[in-house]
């Protein structure tokens, strides 16, 4: 929870300095605009406003289970673009410990995106490997950058073992099916 709202902090202050920068904004013809004559989206004819540097968290907390969330954003994908928004953040695409019901930040498989069944699925809580890969195409597609949390320093799900280091048993068998 504190690694959450530090990240979340500094994602405020990413964007509160990148709002405040004060460069001048051009035309295509290298013309300074002012700032009341700044174009809408609308006005671009649905094109990103110059510049705009926008990302768009494209999850939260407790997105429904159930496999769909990557087919519910690839679904947003266009109308994002076309409001100016520039980049997607997903939510970690790898399996989890607790499989269709995870968050993905107990991640067991690094390399399971939703294709081997283990941990009780064979999609993750966001979908299978194939709907994520078509989410990321159409992304591009549409000139969004994608971006992946990922959670580096945990691991979950390992079977128990024998660790002469403490003189009992840890949790710090993992065999994943990606390997």
């Amino acid at each position: 929870m504190k690694n959450l709202k530090i990240t979340s902090l500094l994602l405020l202050f990413v964007i509160a300095f990148n709002c405040s920068n004060q460069e001048p904004i051009f035309d295509d013809n290298d013309n300074p605009i002012q700032e009341q004559n700044i174009e809408t989206t609308a006005q671009r004819a649905g094109l990103k406003p110059i510049g705009s540097g926008v990302l768009m968290q494209a999850f939260y907390w407790d997105v429904p289970a159930g496999g769909t969330w990557w087919n519910v954003v690839n679904g947003k994908v266009q109308d994002w673009s076309n409001a100016g928004i520039d980049a997607i953040w997903l939510p970690p695409v790898s399996k989890a410990q607790n499989g269709p019901f995870s968050m993905g930040y107990d991640p067991f498989d690094y390399y399971d995106f939703g294709e081997y069944n283990q941990m009780g699925s064979v999609e993750t809580r966001f979908g299978s490997k194939t709907e994520l890969m078509n989410l990321i195409n159409k992304a591009h597609a549409n000139q969004l950058s994608v971006i992946a949390d990922i959670v580096i320093n945990h691991n979950s799900g390992g079977d128990t073992e024998s660790n002469p280091y403490t003189g009992g048993n840890t949790y710090t068998d993992f065999n994943p099916l990606s390997r």
